[in-house]
């Protein structure tokens, strides 16, 4: 299984942290996991990334290209996990990124089912603006995780952001992403995390962002521990339209 699927499982299931010491990657006793996303043709960006406080890196798959690119990235980064986000451009070489030591992708709906690969962990982007009923699919799909853009525009994260992460985590079964439009607070963490997310990926184009990345960090240490699995918490039922009457 992907490493930072095995991660994401600890979050949601409040497994305890493994025994024993390793270098590179976060320590996976933490209650959210992290992904630094770099931006496209920020493939060089991995190295000034602090790898203990990050638990895997995604990489745009335009930055795949060119001779020893691969071979750039895993000396980078080492044991921690990265992955591959697929734009709607050529497709690479999945084989060869399997072969790499790739750990996941990260798609669209709108791609490829080719693409989703036994090989690599898988994390799939929603619209919530489609389809309702089909996002309840979602669950039935074989993909690993989903990831929805939370509170785009800069603006506040709003009241409607938090019940679109609850109600997202309980429909799908599967654990949940959230990329922030813009840096969270302590108390914005806190109502995601309350509300079933169960990872942030968080857009790293230069030092302020990586900055931002050291106090999300701090942010996830200090959340208090899971006593009970995602799913005993809540019980989310289907919402009804009605119309109502008018004279």
């Amino acid at each position: 299984m992907s490493k930072l699927m095995k991660r994401l499982r600890q979050v949601c299931e409040c497994a305890p942290p493994p025994m024993g010491f390793k270098k590179g990657a976060a320590q996976p006793n933490r209650q959210m996991a992290l992904v630094a996303s770099l931006p496209p043709g920020g493939r060089r960006l991995a190295g000034g990334l602090n790898l203990a406080e990050i638990d895997a890196v995604l990489i745009h798959g335009g930055d795949l290209a060119g001779e020893g690119a691969l071979q750039e990235i895993t000396a980078v980064l080492g044991q921690t996990p990265w992955g591959v986000w697929l734009g709607h451009g050529a497709s690479p070489d999945l084989e060869k990124i399997v072969e790499s030591g790739a750990d996941f992708i990260a798609l669209e709906s709108s791609q490829a089912a080719g693409l989703l690969q036994e090989d690599l962990g898988s994390i799939l982007k929603v619209d919530l603006s489609g389809d309702r009923f089909l996002l309840g699919a979602v669950g039935d799909l074989p993909v690993d995780a989903v990831l929805m853009y939370l509170g785009q525009g800069g603006g506040d994260l709003t009241i409607a952001d938090i019940l679109r992460c609850g109600w997202l985590a309980g429909l799908v079964d599967k654990p949940l992403l959230v990329a922030p439009g813009r840096e969270l607070s302590d108390k914005e963490m806190r109502l995601i995390w309350d509300a079933g997310v169960s990872g942030l990926v968080v857009p790293v184009a230069d030092e302020q962002g990586r900055e931002v990345l050291s106090r999300l960090f701090q942010i996830i240490k200090d959340l208090p521990a899971r006593t009970r699995k995602r799913s005993e918490d809540h019980i989310f039922l289907p919402s009804v339209d009605v119309e109502s009457d008018e004279d």
